[in-house]
């Protein structure tokens, strides 16, 4: 049984599962000898990793080409969270979408953040949930990632929205400790998707005993920075500092001190 199993966010088409093995696992032990962990150098790590899933052809997709519906709805949470948009209109067009990217680019959340950074996000989330071929895929692996249990998982991004669903799904899946950072879960168009109950308690994911979640103040994707209280009572909402520039990067989120003292927590 691994100690660690981690779940990998938009991004890591290009990448390969021994990269992501370790990367994270190098930044998690950092993190975790920062803190005196006395395993820190015998962790065992087992990523979760389906970024080759996305890997079926195609080319970037430019800002014009952002579809109406969930991307446009999506797009504009995040400027609406970033900086109230005081012209909001349900029509889409080209125009309003580059308006927006203009937005939340002006905001200390986005600075020096690049078009085709924020266009994969929005495209990668919507695949997700849009196609059912690739969201089995992923949800798969990370069932065969975690096996019949595992200490902790450490979901960043996207990741977190896919191991809320497994855990919530199985709930004879025993986890100690789940760890969201940079999660986009507390958007409501993420929310609406994932058919959450009104009974905030119904919504807590299966077995596991406790779940900390991590946002840093500048980052713009996890905007939402408290969930406690609609996906369950009990979730510990922490919230960190990382650089504007790497805001939501997840190595900055796997080396941080509250990262790295919930694992301990759960290994001890």
């Amino acid at each position: 049984m691994p100690d660690v199993v981690g779940v990998h966010g938009v991004g890591w088409h290009s990448k390969s599962r021994r990269e992501m093995a370790e990367r994270w696992r190098a930044a998690l032990v950092e993190g975790l000898e920062n803190e005196r962990f006395p395993g820190a150098s015998s962790l065992v790590f087992e990523p979760a990793f389906y970024g080759h899933l996305y890997n079926t052809g195609g080319k970037g997709t430019p800002v014009a080409e952002i579809e109406h519906g969930f991307e446009v709805e999506l797009l504009t949470e995040l400027a609406e969270q970033a900086a109230p948009v005081r012209e909001t209109t349900k029509v889409y067009a080209p125009r309003q979408v580059q308006r927006l990217f203009r937005r939340l680019q002006s905001t200390d959340f986005f600075t020096g953040a690049a078009d085709r950074a924020l266009v994969r996000f929005l495209k990668q989330v919507h695949r997700y949930f849009a196609d059912p071929e690739l969201r089995g895929g992923v949800q798969r692996e990370l069932r065969m990632a975690i096996g019949d249990g595992a200490p902790v998982v450490v979901a960043h991004s996207l990741g977190s929205v896919a191991a809320y669903e497994l855990l919530r799904g199985e709930q004879d899946l025993r986890v100690e400790t789940l760890v969201t950072v940079g999660s986009p879960l507390g958007l409501r168009v993420i929310r609406e998707r994932l058919s959450l109950d009104g009974d905030a308690n119904r919504n807590w994911p299966g077995k596991v005993r406790r779940w900390i979640n991590i946002a840093a103040v500048e980052d713009a994707i996890a905007t939402v920075k408290e969930l406690d209280g609609v996906y369950g009572n009990g979730i510990e909402d922490r919230t960190v500092f990382n650089t504007r520039m790497r805001a939501h990067h997840c190595e900055r989120y796997l080396k941080n001190v509250e990262t790295s003292r919930a694992v301990a927590a759960a290994l001890s």
